[in-house]
């Protein structure tokens, strides 16, 4: 099944990227592939997400390690506030990541995040509260002239990782984020933001997770 995605309005006119650069934001899905040790954690960009983007657009595109501004375990609200952890080599050190991507020199921007506000944090929060941070993110990236592309949130967990599955209460909140982010996110924020749904080539149809 082809992904899908919601585009945005058409009736006003697309700035296309000034360059062929994209930055990533968000939790370790964004993050991809790091290479931890007991010192440092360090993006190596082999198998994530931006290697991903510079394989499959034939280096059309490239989003390196010096513009992930993703971080595993990240919540919705600390992209917008939070610095990387303190001595570690995530690209652009302490600052907040939002504010280290607006001020990148990528023109693009991915973006994915939402399910650690599911399970990081307790109680867990409601899907308002995630939508609130994402909206404030959107609007610092729009306002900056990027574009934006953010992937709606997929399922999580499996049959062999049980324990990071959701509940059928923090399942809501999740497919609620998820709703918004595809019915009434493109229309709020403009031309040059996209959402792209993976869900089905996600989730097992075969009932075993």
């Amino acid at each position: 099944m082809p992904i899908s995605y919601a585009p945005a309005s058409p009736l006003v006119s697309r700035v296309l990227p000034a360059n062929n650069q994209i930055a990533l934001l968000g939790d370790s899905r964004a993050a991809g592939d790091i290479t931890n040790s007991t010192s440092a954690f360090q993006y190596s960009n082999v198998g994530g997400l931006g290697n991903w983007l510079s394989i499959r657009s034939r280096g059309k595109v490239v989003a390196p390690a010096s513009l992930n501004f993703a971080i595993g375990g990240y919540t919705t609200e600390d992209v917008n506030t939070g610095p990387a952890p303190a001595g570690t080599g995530f690209a652009g050190g302490g600052a907040a990541r939002i504010d280290l991507c607006v001020a990148s020199s990528a023109s693009t921007v991915v973006y994915v995040c939402s399910t650690n506000d599911r399970i990081k944090v307790s109680p867990t929060w409601d899907a308002s509260r995630s939508i609130a941070a994402m909206s404030t993110t959107f609007s610092k990236l729009i306002a900056a002239g990027k574009t934006v592309w953010v992937i709606a949130e997929f399922p999580r967990g499996n049959a062999g990782s049980s324990s990071i599955r959701l509940s059928a209460s923090t399942l809501q909140y999740h497919n609620e984020v998820r709703a918004w982010l595809l019915r009434k996110a493109p229309a709020l924020f403009g031309p040059n933001f996209h959402v792209v749904d993976v869900y089905d080539l996600a989730i097992d149809n075969g009932g075993s997770a």
